[in-house]
């Protein structure tokens, strides 16, 4: 699990940087949030998008999804976009709500441009 997570062979001071970011992310948004079962969900969503944001910054995380199939960075991308309306559900048309699909959207864009970058380096 740790290998999807952040790849091989992270640098312990930006995995320090991953969790350090979730963990506040999914604070904030805890404390923002609507509460309840719906704000437990919302912190674990940023949880995993914050984190998610820096480890796909990451060379380790890069590296590793790119010696996958191409179809793994497919499935992870439509996982994520499937997160889209259940986000809306969540969180409705709040503020909350726009700074989490950006969050998400940044999560996504730094994904997709390390695969190109990478896989086009692999070639």
């Amino acid at each position: 699990m740790m290998l999807l997570l952040h790849g091989r062979d992270p640098i312990p001071a930006v995995l320090a940087v991953i969790y350090v970011i979730g963990c506040l992310a999914a604070v904030f948004v805890w404390l923002s949030g609507p509460g309840g079962w719906q704000g437990a969900l919302l912190a674990v969503f940023a949880l995993d998008w914050a984190a998610g944001t820096v480890a796909n910054a990451a060379r380790s995380t890069r590296a590793y999804y790119a010696e996958l199939p191409v179809w793994v960075s497919v499935l992870f991308v439509a996982i994520h976009v499937f997160e889209v309306p259940i986000l809306w559900w969540l969180a409705g048309g709040t503020d909350l709500f726009g700074w989490m699909l950006l969050l998400l959207t940044i999560k996504m864009a730094l994904f997709i441009c390390g695969q190109i970058e990478m896989r086009t380096r692999k070639e």
